[in-house]
């Protein structure tokens, strides 16, 4: 798996869904780097390959975000961006 690299002070792009899409979503650990992050914190996804899907990818990186943010007492946003999906730790 290639190292994937933390950014920080990425702004949030906003969130286009409604109120009623939103879900909740229940995970185990991830092999994203969601302990180590800091508030302001971000880090990208690139789609390549068969089953990398925006959808499957966000998916699971939703159920990453949910884990992670249980066991830290954090949030995590999810955005689809261009060929990728980023994570960003907002609080």
């Amino acid at each position: 798996m290639p190292k994937i690299e933390i950014r920080r002070g990425v702004p949030l792009p906003p969130d286009g869904r409604t109120k009623h899409q939103e879900r909740q979503y229940h995970g185990k650990q991830s092999a994203y780097p969601f302990p180590r992050m800091r508030v302001g914190d971000s880090f990208v996804i690139t789609l390549k390959g068969p089953g990398n899907t925006a959808k499957a990818v966000k998916n699971r990186l939703s159920v990453g975000c949910v884990h992670w943010g249980k066991r830290l007492r954090s949030t995590f946003a999810v955005r689809s961006l261009k060929g990728q999906i980023g994570v960003w730790r907002i609080s």
